[in-house]
């Protein structure tokens, strides 16, 4: 990750994350688990240099829930399982709502 220049010399460092001890958001159908960042008011402790937001979402079929996103914001989905419909149906909203 190429780190701010304020941040270049900073001290390497590792954080052992469990997934029993992570916090959880939890909608109707959707369990989401936040590795690193925060969502809907869940924050997960991890410590970063630039704000990272990783979450583990399961979702039942046809479940959904929103993630905000800053403006200027980079995002990726993966989909393990199953299928996914994901953005704003505007294309203009920092704002992504995910379809299990």
């Amino acid at each position: 990750m190429n780190l701010p220049a304020s941040e270049k010399m900073a001290a390497p460092r590792y954080q052992d994350l469990r997934g029993a001890d992570l916090p959880t958001r939890r909608e109707p159908g959707v369990e989401i688990r936040l590795l690193s960042g925060s969502s809907g008011g869940v924050s997960s402790p991890t410590l970063n240099h630039v704000p990272v937001a990783a979450i583990d979402a399961r979702m039942d079929d046809g479940a959904t829930f929103e993630h905000e996103l800053e403006a200027a914001a980079n995002a990726f989905l993966l989909v393990l399982e199953g299928s996914a419909i994901s953005g704003d149906k505007s294309g203009l909203s920092p704002r992504a709502s995910w379809l299990g």
